[in-house]
């Protein structure tokens, strides 16, 4: 029943609360770490114009490729809709940072675009609200940009 509780029931990557207490680990571990928070790019272009079979389709297919881009002793899971995330043991801004964009280099060369915020323990936070919002404030921004560079054919759409 615990596995059950704690599993994603779409893509089968552990679910927001088995996340939050892999996050609480790590903070009672006091080692640093980063959190990286991603959001998949253009599902409801997919829901839309494919129908939610195909999106939750898509959203398999990125859950699987994600987890074979990270490493044995990353965690990922499914926090929530499109939103994906990772914990690392990287200690460093720029570390999180060029990760981020070499999972969004290697998710968009495989037709499964997504941006990607990041926070580190304890530069940016020293609980897990504070490290989600840094994550956010991060993705958040960036998204945009990505958007506008589609809309304005500047960027492949949903890349």
């Amino acid at each position: 029943m615990r596995v059950l509780a704690e599993c994603d029931f779409l893509t089968g990557l552990p679910n927001a609360g088995a996340f939050e207490a892999a996050i609480a680990r790590r903070l009672e571990a006091m080692s640093p770490f980063a959190l990286l928070l991603g959001d998949m790019d253009g599902l409801k272009l997919i829901n839309d114009s494919q129908g939610h079979a195909e999106g939750n389709d898509a959203l398999r297919r990125l859950a699987l490729m994600l987890g074979s881009a990270l490493r044995p002793e990353d965690e990922i899971a499914r926090v929530r809709g499109d939103e994906f995330a990772v914990l690392t043991v990287f200690a460093r801004t720029d570390e999180a940072a060029a990760l981020a964009a070499r999972l969004e280099a290697v998710l968009a060369r495989q037709g499964s675009p997504m941006t990607f915020g990041w926070a580190v323990y304890p530069a940016d936070g020293e609980n897990a609200l504070s490290l989600y919002r840094a994550a956010d404030e991060r993705l958040y921004p960036r998204k945009l940009v990505r958007g506008d560079r589609a809309s304005q054919g500047l960027y492949p759409v949903g890349a």
